[in-house]
C-alpha cells in the first residue's frame, strides 16, 4: 500500500510496537520511565485515533523541549488534596499528561465520594488531545470535562483575528 499524498510506501506498526519505539526515543532524551510511558502511550493513541495534530507529529517538539531543558522530563508531580472535591497538581515544569495520570485515581475517588471533583494542574507543559484525558473517567463510569488555557491560535468562522486556543 502507498501513501496517496507522497506515493511513498506506507509503513504500519502495531500500537504496542509504536509505544515501545516512542518510549525508547523519549528515554534517550531525558525522561523518566513513567513519563516516557505516559507520553508514548498518549502519542500512539492519538495517532491510532487519526489525529494529525497530536500523534507522532508531537514527538519532534517533545524531543526539542527535553533537550533544551524547557521541560523537565523527570518531574514528579506534587498532588495537593485541596478539599473534598478538589485536587491541585503542581507538574513541576513537566508535561501535564503525566501529572494527570498521577492524580487520576484520587480524582476518581473524590468524584465518587463527593459527586464531583475539580482537578487543576499547573506549572505544566503541553497536555495533548483532551479526549484521551477524559476517556479514563468515562471508563470509570463518570462524566468528565477537560479544559486548558492557551495562546490564541484559531480564527473563528467568519472572523479575521485569532480568538481561540487549542
Amino acid at each position: 500500500m502507498t501513501d496517496l499524498a507522497s506515493n511513498e510506501p506506507s509503513i504500519y506498526h502495531s500500537v504496542p510496537d509504536l509505544i515501545a519505539t516512542l518510549e525508547s526515543i523519549l528515554l534517550r532524551n531525558g525522561t523518566s520511565d513513567s513519563v516516557a510511558r505516559v507520553l508514548a502511550t498518549n502519542c500512539a493513541s492519538a495517532e491510532r485515533d487519526g489525529s494529525q495534530s497530536h500523534g507522532l507529529v508531537r514527538m519532534a517538539g517533545y524531543v526539542r523541549n527535553l533537550r533544551s531543558g524547557f521541560v523537565d522530563g523527570r518531574a514528579v508531580p506534587l498532588i495537593r488534596d485541596a478539599g473534598s472535591a478538589y485536587l491541585h497538581v503542581d507538574a513541576r515544569n513537566g508535561y501535564a499528561r503525566p501529572a494527570l495520570e498521577a492524580a487520576m485515581p484520587q480524582a476518581i475517588d473524590k468524584a465518587r465520594s463527593a459527586g464531583a471533583c475539580v482537578l487543576a494542574i499547573g506549572n505544566s507543559h503541553h497536555n495533548g488531545p483532551l479526549w484521551l484525558d477524559v476517556e479514563p473517567f468515562a471508563e470509570a463510569g463518570l462524566v468528565a470535562l477537560g479544559v486548558v488555557n492557551s495562546v490564541t491560535y484559531v480564527v473563528p468562522h467568519g472572523g479575521h483575528k485569532r480568538l481561540y486556543g487549542t
